[in-house]
């Protein structure tokens, strides 16, 4: 019988990113591990956005273009419902994948024991400016911790990457993306994510995540301080009968 590798959606939400998207296809590309699908979904750019990723030759890159603008939690929607790899994981199209073992190295550490729970892989993150230079490791700033993580990531004392891998049918059975939220969106899921879930870290550098003024930063302070609140309003019942039963248990990443 023949063996096929594990094939990964990439999930790439694009909105007006011409400037670095085809740096975000080719840091996919690169990737050790070649069993992938590049999944894009376009939120009705108004620049050249399409015609940079169309120049892209490869198959295995699948481009869906929104006809009117929907905004990011219904793009990421649409993005998990085609998603046709066993596993998903996103990377957006202002960012990169940092490491080209990324991929390889999430599978594999999908396998490390979770104890009857989903297994969820994330990978270190490197701050970079506009142009791709290194600013700051996000480990250095925020330890990283594997295991059941609900509680520390609900506190926002535990980091966790939106670009983790984990199973399709997993991350389809949290529910989707709250179209309610222009921001945090991919917190919220996670922390849905969170409650069945185990998290491990793959040992690398996977990420490059880009700071430029268009991206979570140029939102006001005071809209991420409203935004945060209501989510931890949201989870924070849950939170404190998982303390009262001791069920959440944290272990530093090695």
């Amino acid at each position: 019988m023949t063996h096929h590798p594990t094939r990964i959606t990439v999930m790439m939400p694009n909105y007006n990113n011409a400037t670095y998207v085809s740096q975000a296809i080719a840091s996919v590309m690169r990737q050790t591990w070649q069993s992938w699908e590049l999944l894009i979904v376009d939120d009705a750019s108004t620049d050249d956005s399409v015609d940079v990723i169309r120049a892209v030759d490869d198959p295995r890159i699948r481009l869906v273009i929104n006809s009117r603008n929907e905004g990011i939690s219904a793009v990421r929607n649409r993005l998990l419902e085609l998603a046709s790899g066993d596993l998903v994981t996103s990377l957006d199209s202002d960012d990169v994948f940092y490491g080209d073992d990324k991929l390889e190295r999430e599978v594999a550490a999908l396998g490390q024991p979770s104890w009857g729970r989903p297994q969820v892989a994330f990978s270190d993150v490197m701050l970079i400016d506009g142009s791709g230079n290194d600013l700051a490791l996000v480990s250095e700033q925020q330890p990283l911790r594997e295991g059941p993580l609900f509680h520390g990531m609900l506190r926002r004392s535990v980091f966790i990457p939106r670009d983790y891998l984990v199973n399709t049918d997993v991350a389809r059975s949290v529910g989707g993306f709250d179209t309610t939220l222009k921001i945090y969106e991919d917190w919220d899921f996670k922390l849905r994510l969170a409650r069945r879930a185990n998290f491990c870290f793959s040992g690398v550098t996977g990420i490059g995540y880009r700071r430029h003024g268009n991206g979570l930063s140029s939102a006001s302070s005071a809209e991420h301080g409203k935004v945060q609140s209501q989510i931890q309003m949201r989870y924070s019942g849950l939170a404190v009968r998982l303390d009262s039963k001791g069920r959440v248990t944290e272990r530093k990443a090695a």
